[in-house]
Parts: C-alpha cells; structure tokens; sequence
C-alpha cells in the first residue's frame, strides 16, 4: 500500500513504535551513512542523512530507508565510483531526496511581506540586524518566530543566525527591526548574549536565540530607528482560523503542519523525517547538525531564505513543535522547540521561559 503526502491519513509515517531491534538497526546503518557520505564540503553532493519510509515516485510506501538528502539528483554515468550512494547500509535500503543547497543566502528583498501593514509586528513578521559593527550582513533577513517570556522578561525568539550571527555582534552596537528591508524600521529589540553557539566539529542540536524586547514607551527616537510597536503572540491558527495560543509538543514523522514565515507566509507540510544529521552553510561557516527534523511542503515550496525562524505549528492538537533554520523551497529543516527552550533556558538563566500566551 502506498500512500501520497497529500493525503490526509497518517498511518504511512505514523507507526513508528518498533521493535528494538528494528529500531537499533535502522539507527546504526544511518549512522554509518553519515560516517561514510556526510562531509562539511560545500562541494559535496550529500547535505544530510535520515530515517524515513521510502518514496517511489511521489508516493510514500511502507518501507523503512535511510533517506540520503542530495543538492541534486545525478544519472549514474555523471558520478564517479565514490560519489555513487549504495544501494543499502546494513541491509536498510536508501532513498536519495533531491532537497537543493541549504543554508546559502539568497536574496529575499523582492519577495518579503510587508507584514506590519494594518497588523500587529508579531510572529511572520520580517527582521533583521541593524548594527554599526562592520562586516555585519544588515540585509540578511529572517523571521520574528515567537514572543517568549520569563516573568517580566520578555524575548523576540528566532535563530541565532539572524539575530546574533553566532556571537560576532553585541548588544552595544546592534538591535534588531522591522519589517526587515524597510527605509524606517521599528526598533523591536536589543541583541544579547543569549545564544546557543554553533561549534565546528560537533555535533549541533539547535540554532537559536533570543533577543530582549524593547518595551514601550511606544515612541522612541534613537541612534539605530525610530517607531512603534505592539508585539503578538503566536497563533496556532489553521488557514482562516484563530485559536488560542499553542502547547509545546514534539515533532512525529507524518504530522500534518503549517508554518508562518517572512517570505513565503501561511504553508502546509508534513514531517518525514525527525531524526536527520545535516551540514548547514552561513556566511560564518559551516555546521554539522544532528537530529534534526525534516518537513516536506504540500506543494512546491515550504519554506524560502528568510523564514529562518519561523515556528512549526501541528495545528490538529494545537501545538508548536519545531523552528526553521534552513529552508530550499519544497523541504525545510528545523530544530525541535522543546530542546530550542530548554537549552534558552539555561543559557539565559530563565528557567520559566515559554511561549507568550494570547
């Protein structure tokens, strides 16, 4: 039986309670996947490597695979004998996904959403750094993914790509506006040090960081913006629906989702894969990342440079359970929210840090 990944039922990804010994096996053959064709080469073909069910065709079947994540899909007479991907690792049989180049800046000033036209700034909304440091990429936009808060303190929540480019700004001399490519930007918050640092050689598990929300008074003139705001909470909406604000909850492969974002605003996909080790580029370099989670669009795009950042929301129980950090239109890649607040927690010593309720 195969099934689409239109289609409305789950059960072609969902049953995922397996014995321990299936379990194990399909863990350590993508494991040798990753030791022998995962490599931090932007010049390598192979970005990632993950478990899922096999596609054939656009169809998912019920066959258990390692999926291997290419820039592009070659014929076998253009790759030499290294570059060919076995056929099975361990007896698991691979599957070779066609998700193009992650993590490389595109240019999104012709596409961003004026998200701040009638509405309230707040989650989707366009960001991006403004600072007097140089060498600092101002026009690399992403997405405002949450308002958070600790007690009293409350925090722009999305990557730490975007808002703190891995440590190489500070709060001195940058802040953070929106709409991102606007000629007068609202100031919305101030950078900090609350990062999760991306290390070479290691394995990553998130890339975020928050970013402490400028509160009113509403008006106010400075050396970076001037401008006003009100910032909302997320919503955990379905198209043409509102509802309270999500739980968090975590990510399941064949989960229906959606997902606001700066660029490409209100998308649907489903999960495929929730266990996936990636090499991710930024301007600062690359990184290895592990068990990550892999979600597919509906249709053509789910996500595009400068969503970074955005939360996935499974709207069918209501809960937030993932945010993008790197995006090729059909696919997007994003780290589990549980552990984005967990690991915020600790860094920024704020051990009550959740969502901002509406």
């Amino acid at each position: 039986m195969t099934m689409p990944y239109q289609s409305k039922q789950q059960s072609a990804y969902i049953s995922n309670v397996l014995p321990d010994s299936i379990r194990i096996q399909l863990q350590n053959a993508k494991d040798l996947a990753v030791n022998r064709l995962l490599r931090p080469n932007s010049f390598s073909n192979v970005v990632g490597v993950g478990i899922g069910r096999k596609l054939v065709g656009d169809e998912v079947t019920d066959t258990r695979c390692v999926r291997i994540y290419v820039q592009s899909k070659r014929s076998l007479y253009d790759l030499s004998p290294a570059e060919v991907v076995p056929s099975t690792f361990l007896d698991i049989p691979t599957d070779i996904i066609n998700v193009g180049r992650l993590g490389r800046p595109g240019n999104p000033s012709d596409h961003l959403r004026d998200n701040q036209k009638g509405t309230r700034t707040g989650p989707g909304s366009s960001i991006r750094l403004k600072s007097t440091s140089p060498n600092v990429n101002q026009g690399a936009a992403g997405t405002l993914g949450a308002v958070v808060r600790d007690g009293e303190a409350r925090y722009v929540l999305s990557c730490n790509h975007i808002l703190s480019l891995n440590g190489r700004v500070g709060p001195e001399d940058t802040c953070i506006v929106t709409p991102a490519l606007s000629h007068k930007p609202t100031h919305i918050a101030q950078a900090s040090p609350h990062f999760i640092e991306l290390k070479r050689g290691q394995r990553n598990s998130v890339d975020c960081a928050l970013a402490p929300l400028v509160e009113p008074p509403a008006q106010r003139t400075d050396r970076f913006v001037q401008g006003s705001f009100r910032p909302a909470p997320l919503s955990g909406r379905a198209p043409g629906a509102a509802v309270a604000s999500p739980s968090i909850g975590e990510a399941d492969r064949g989960q229906k989702v959606i997902k606001d974002g700066a660029i490409t605003g209100l998308t649907s996909g489903t999960v495929v894969d929730v266990n996936a080790d990636f090499y991710v580029e930024y301007s600062f370099g690359t990184f290895l990342f592990a068990n990550q989670i892999v979600i597919a669009g509906d249709n053509d795009t789910f996500a595009a440079d400068g969503d970074s950042g955005s939360i996935v929301i499974y709207p069918e129980v209501n809960q937030a359970i993932a945010m993008i950090f790197a995006e090729s239109g059909r696919f997007a890649i994003a780290c589990p929210l549980t552990e984005v607040l967990n690991q915020l927690r600790e860094k920024a010593n704020a051990p009550n840090l959740s969502l901002e309720s509406s």
